[in-house]
């Protein structure tokens, strides 16, 4: 799918990806919503039903993967912040320079499993948006 080795697309795909799904971006406020699911079970375990609690602890688990994820990326991959528009069609982009695709993959994969469980408390994440 996203994988297509010596694809010229290749590594645009992968700088969208690295955008979209960057460390710096999701991962804190995944962690903190994370590391606060204990405290929550302790305050309001009780006066939730057997499903609710099941799915949130679901939530929890998936959560811990994604940030463990997140936790075997460096800080920052490369970038190409430093190269000016007009560069940007004569850029050449190292094969090693593409980040691994694969854990953009398992990301995603992750993503889609942790939405099946439905949103997290609104304790941990605020009010849903209208219309959600």
């Amino acid at each position: 799918m996203l994988k297509s080795p010596g694809s010229p697309m290749e590594p645009f795909m992968a700088m969208i990806l690295q955008t979209l799904a960057s460390k710096s971006v999701m991962y804190p406020p995944l962690k903190e919503i994370h590391d606060n699911y204990p405290t929550y079970f302790k305050e309001h375990g009780s006066t939730l039903d057997a499903d609710t609690r099941q799915r949130y602890e679901k939530q929890y688990e998936i959560l811990g993967r994604i940030c463990q994820e997140f936790e075997k990326q460096p800080d920052e991959l490369p970038t190409t912040s430093n190269v000016a528009n007009d560069d940007i069609p004569n850029m050449k982009v190292e094969p090693n320079a593409v980040p691994d695709l694969s854990n953009f993959e398992n990301l995603g994969k992750l993503l889609v499993e942790l939405q099946t469980y439905g949103y997290p408390p609104k304790e941990l994440t605020g009010e849903l948006p209208p219309g959600k």
